[in-house]
């Protein structure tokens, strides 16, 4: 008895996704079905292709982070720290524990958020962490001085704007 209810709904499990295999989904501007095109060359070339139509406004070109000199600009500053994490998109920067010597207990880790493109002062977050450890290896871990942080925004727009400089000569 339970090893057919159970074959029942193994066979049910399998036939519910080919249920849904419609080509054709609403179009939410007009309400009218929308027809999958099946080939790809003609769905690129399309008003709706993303990678490569040069239809529309801005359809398919993207900003790279070469472009952006508030992203150069940071990458620069902080190149003598290992990097952890670095997320154009997402628009954060994250280093490593980073310490100037091996004698030092102390050890430094930068957090750079992407608050916008413009070439601001408030379009950067610096967020620095300090991690102490003592011999018996335990650590503590806080936020570091404002101070560091605010000197590494204030090399970073300073360094964004030489680099904006550069790149409007170069255009001209």
């Amino acid at each position: 008895m339970k090893s057919s209810i159970l074959i029942k709904i193994a066979i049910l499990c399998l036939l519910i996704p080919l249920l849904n295999c419609s080509k054709s989904e609403i179009d939410p501007v007009t309400g009218k079905k929308k027809r999958f095109e099946p080939n790809v060359r003609e769905r690129v070339n399309t008003k709706d292709g993303i990678i490569f139509s040069n239809k529309g406004n801005n359809a398919g070109t993207f900003d790279f982070a070469t472009s952006n000199p508030l992203w150069r600009a940071s990458l620069k500053v902080i190149e003598f720290m290992p990097l952890s994490s670095a997320s154009y998109s997402g628009g954060i920067i994250t280093t490593d524990w980073y310490s100037g010597s091996a004698n030092t207990p102390e050890e430094l880790k930068i957090t750079i958020r992407f608050l916008s493109d413009e070439l601001n002062i408030n379009s950067i977050n610096v967020t620095s962490y300090k991690r102490v450890c003592n011999n018996s290896m335990s650590c503590t871990v806080g936020k570091g001085s404002l101070e560091v942080s605010k000197k590494i925004k204030e090399k970073i727009i300073e360094e964004a704007r030489k680099i904006s400089i550069e790149q409007s000569r170069k255009k001209k």
